[in-house]
């Protein structure tokens, strides 16, 4: 019997070494971590520099224009794309919605305030990024491109 649990024992730490953090992030997400605008998009409103450090858990601290503000975020996978999440950030004075994909150390955020402003249709993921219409007509201004620190 203490054989039997000995290998049971070196199994479970054998299999348990083997996992990858996407075990542990089940989401597999590539966004954690800091993230430094080289474009700003409109979602975050008149802002000129967005640093963004999605954390693990859920929470994150984004530093625009040089101020520091708390907030959360989700994501969940597309049926539309397997390269493209959808994500919602939570800050204290405003809520966003919108997509996003990472490519190397590029991360191409598309956010727009929740509830969307009239006239603006949010991004999709089957479309991609750059997906926003505002009065019908396609518009970058919404897209954020960060670059991984």
């Amino acid at each position: 019997m203490r054989k039997l649990l000995a290998a049971l024992a070196v199994l479970t730490v054998v299999a348990v070494a083997g996992c990858t953090d996407a075990v542990t992030d089940p989401a597999g997400q590539a966004i954690v971590g800091v993230w430094k605008s080289g474009t700003v998009g409109l979602g975050f409103g008149a802002t000129t520099s967005l640093t963004a450090n999605f954390k693990s858990g859920g929470d994150a601290v984004f530093t625009i224009d040089g101020t520091d503000v708390n907030g959360t975020y989700t994501t969940s996978g597309s049926s539309a794309s397997s390269s493209i999440r959808e994500i919602t950030i939570t800050l204290p004075s405003k809520s966003l919605k919108g997509i996003y994909a990472v490519s190397g150390t590029v991360l191409s955020l598309e956010v727009v305030p929740n509830p969307t402003p009239s006239g603006i249709v949010g991004p999709d993921a089957a479309t991609g990024i750059g997906s926003t219409t505002s009065g019908g007509a396609a518009t970058s201004a919404y897209v954020n491109v960060l670059d991984k620190q």
